[in-house]
């Protein structure tokens, strides 16, 4: 029986250093991960050709493919500050293989590209201090490099995202309705009309036209909503008030699944009106909640 190493996970040189990403050194980024792509190859490749008595040079691209389909599962970006030179730099690294490598066609095919075996991706703090429109520039390339994954996990937290962000984030968010289970939004200053706007694409109702309400369930056919599947949603140290409070509300009123297992919606600046709305909402959602494990509230008032 042939042992193959698992997938890589990908992380920036010196994960805790903090630093500000040019081009340059995000070529530096991809010159070490190629070096370990082709090191775990190397590996795949001995472990086929002994398990098939054959030399290395003997082992076809079709048999690798078949015993490793993924190299890379899991992408860490974070606590690095990427300018929109180093993100272009980094999307065409993870897109590499794809018939077509322009991040505003999300049409292409990218089913061959590094990028469409990674199903975690954690993308937090990967633009401070970087200006406004150079900070959403960075968090939509990035974004769009994984718009073909299949991202069963999502971490965008400690980015000053907003309204703007969210969108600019849309390939990793309603982009991933068909895989996404946990998804983390912390530190991100999203306000009551983000939190709106994050609603409408766990819920189904993004460009949907329309307020969504209490009632999305009614609204949508359950394809591809992203609340069904869910089973951690972290939201911590925002700002949304009370509005964020009904829209977090919307959310767990369509989580008909019971799947959710980790919630977190604390310190989001909410009154006893929000958190009574919240916790109204949380009685509803009665056997839909039975598999939870965890569920922090902590820093509202009730």
């Amino acid at each position: 029986m042939t042992t193959v190493p698992p997938p890589l996970t990908l992380t920036p040189p010196n994960p805790t250093h903090r630093e500000v990403v040019t081009a340059d050194r995000a070529q530096d980024f991809v010159s070490e991960w190629k070096s370990q792509l082709s090191g775990r190859r190397d590996e795949v490749l001995s472990s086929l050709a002994s398990s098939k008595g054959v030399g290395v040079e003997d082992v076809s691209e079709e048999d690798f493919r078949a015993a490793s389909p993924v190299e890379c599962d899991k992408v860490v970006l974070s606590g690095k500050s990427y300018t929109a030179a180093a993100a272009e730099v980094l999307y065409s690294f993870f897109t590499r293989n794809a018939n077509n490598s322009s991040h505003g066609d999300d049409d292409e095919d990218r089913d061959g590209s590094l990028a469409a075996g990674v199903t975690v991706l954690d993308m937090s703090d990967v633009i401070a201090s970087r200006p406004e429109d150079e900070g959403l520039q960075v968090l939509r390339v990035l974004s769009s490099a994984f718009a073909h994954s299949k991202l069963v996990e999502v971490n965008l937290s400690d980015n000053a995202m907003g309204s703007k962000g969210v969108s600019a984030c849309s390939a990793v968010l309603d982009g991933q309705s068909d895989s996404l289970e946990r998804l983390s939004l912390c530190n991100n200053g999203l306000s009551a009309e983000a939190m709106d706007e994050v609603a409408d694409i766990l819920t189904g109702m993004n460009g949907q036209g329309g307020e969504g309400t209490e009632d999305d369930a009614l609204a949508t056919d359950g394809a591809g909503v992203i609340c069904e599947r869910l089973t951690k949603l972290h939201f911590f140290n925002n700002m949304s008030g009370d509005g964020g409070c009904h829209s977090f509300a919307r959310i767990l009123n369509r989580c008909s699944n019971p799947t959710l297992r980790d919630i977190r919606f604390s310190s989001t600046r909410a009154s006893d009106e929000g958190s009574a709305v919240v916790a109204a909402a949380l009685d509803a959602a009665g056997a839909n909640l039975a598999k939870l494990e965890r569920l922090d509230l902590c820093d509202n008032t009730f």
